[in-house]
């Protein structure tokens, strides 16, 4: 008896799966069957957008710094020997954020400029030196 109950079921479930089926697409609905697949290419191609932004004038400048100390002697020494070294001017301030006396060469309103003579103050022998904008 439960054999023949599971026939039947399993009979009732493949009748009703098979009438879902036929009926979803019939041949009196178009739209089922004979619709066209689109599928989008592999590559857009998109024109590129040009954004032209006006240019704002900045007065901005930039200096090289070659050396920062705690010890104002030993700031004194290594300012007086770039001095001698090298062609620009060389200035000391004290920045008073960190302590620290700070030996700078020259001022750039350009940074191509400063990067230039940057590898001027380098094969000087101020191998760590580095620009950084001017406060």
């Amino acid at each position: 008896m439960k054999n023949s109950f599971v026939s039947t079921s399993f009979l009732f479930i493949v009748f009703v799966v098979m009438s879902i089926v036929v009926q979803s697409c019939t041949s009196g609905e178009e739209w089922c069957c004979d619709e066209e697949i689109l599928l989008p290419p592999d590559t857009v191609r998109v024109p590129p957008v040009i954004i032209e932004e006006p240019v704002i004038p900045v007065d901005y400048k930039v200096t090289i710094q070659i050396g920062a100390f705690r010890d104002e002697t030993l700031a004194n020494a290594f300012y007086s020997k770039a001095q001698n070294v090298l062609s620009m001017r060389v200035d000391k301030t004290l920045d008073r954020n960190d302590g620290l006396f700070k030996i700078t060469v020259g001022v750039f309103d350009k940074i191509d400029a400063a990067n230039n003579y940057l590898r001027t103050v380098i094969n000087a022998g101020y191998s760590d030196a580095f620009v950084r904008d001017l406060k």
